[in-house]
C-alpha cells in the first residue's frame, strides 16, 4: 500500500483511535479473513474447480455415448427424386409430383474400443493439470498465510514493546523515552492499517489484537 497514503489516512482518523474498540483480532481470524478475501486464492480455487471439471469429463470419454436424431422435411419434387441418406436404413424413391413431409430417425450407440491410446492420455494429462491446480492453489494459500502471521505478530511485538515503555514511564518520568513511546505508537497505526488492508477491513476500523509472542513449550526426550 502507499505509504503517503496511509500517513494521510492515519492524520484523518488517528482521533478515532482514542474511542472505544470495535473489533478484537486474533490470529486465526485474521487467517480466515485474508484467505476469504484475497483475489489470488479466489483465482487458484476457481482453476482447481476447472481442472477437477475437466477430469471428469476425460472420464465420460470411457464411457459409451448415445445419439438421437429426428428431422421432418417438406418437399416439393418436380421429377422422380433419390434421397439416400446416413439416417436411413436404405435408399428412397420419391416419385413425381409427391409433396409431403418427409420424417427421419437416427439412434446409435457409441462404444470406443480403441483409438490409440488417446482416450488414456488425455485422462493422464486432466489428472496432471488437476493436482498441478490443486499444488498452485495450495503454494497461495500457504503466502497469505504466512504474510498474515508476520503482519499479526509485528503488531503484538510492537503491542508489547509499547505496553513496556507505558509500564516504566507510568513509574518514572523520561522525556525520550516518552518520545520514543509517541514514535512507536504511531509505528503501530501504521502496522495495524497494513493489517486491516490486508485482512479487508474497512481502514478506520478501531480494532486491537489479541495474542502473544510465547511458543508452546515441547516436552522433548533426548533419549529416544
Amino acid at each position: 500500500m502507499n505509504k503517503y497514503f496511509i500517513l494521510l489516512l492515519l492524520l484523518l482518523v488517528s482521533p478515532i483511535f482514542a474511542q472505544g474498540v470495535e473489533r478484537v483480532l486474533t490470529l486465526d481470524e485474521c487467517t480466515r479473513l485474508a484467505l476469504n478475501i484475497n483475489q489470488d486464492i479466489l483465482i487458484a480455487n476457481e482453476a482447481v474447480a476447472y481442472a477437477e471439471q475437466r477430469v471428469n469429463e476425460s472420464k465420460s470419454l470411457y464411457f459409451p455415448k448415445l445419439d438421437l436424431n429426428f428431422n421432418i422435411s417438406r418437399f416439393s419434387n418436380d421429377v422422380e427424386t433419390l434421397i439416400n441418406s446416413h439416417y436411413l436404413p436404405a435408399t428412397i424413391l420419391l416419385p413425381y409430383g409427391s409433396r409431403d413431409y418427409f420424417y427421419s430417425t437416427k439412434l446409435a450407440l457409441w462404444q470406443p474400443i480403441y483409438n490409440g491410446g488417446r482416450t488414456v492420455a488425455t485422462n493422464k494429462l486432466a489428472k496432471i493439470n488437476y493436482e498441478k491446480a490443486k499444488t498452485n492453489a495450495e503454494i497461495k494459500k500457504n503466502e497469505v498465510v504466512a504474510q498474515v502471521k508476520a503482519q499479526f505478530y509485528k503488531n503484538i511485538a510492537l503491542k508489547e514493546k509499547i505496553q513496556i515503555y507505558k509500564d516504566y514511564l507510568s513509574k518514572k518520568t523520561n522525556a525520550s523515552l516518552q518520545e520514543q513511546l509517541d514514535i512507536l505508537e504511531h509505528q503501530y497505526e501504521l502496522e495495524t492499517l497494513e493489517l486491516l488492508s490486508l485482512v479487508g477491513l474497512e481502514l478506520d476500523m478501531i480494532i486491537d489484537i489479541e495474542g502473544t509472542l510465547e511458543t508452546e513449550k515441547l516436552d522433548l526426550d533426548l533419549q529416544q
